[in-house]
């Protein structure tokens, strides 16, 4: 969790990741950082 937040603040590698987690497992992706 930590290591999503802190890149989720920053914009950078958190949007790629989003994306996948998003579409991968949606509203679980905000427990498992796929």
């Amino acid at each position: 969790m930590a290591e999503r937040e802190g890149a989720d603040r920053s914009g950078q590698p958190a949007e790629g990741r989003r994306h996948r987690t998003h579409t991968a497992a949606g509203a679980g992706s905000r427990q498992k950082p796929v």
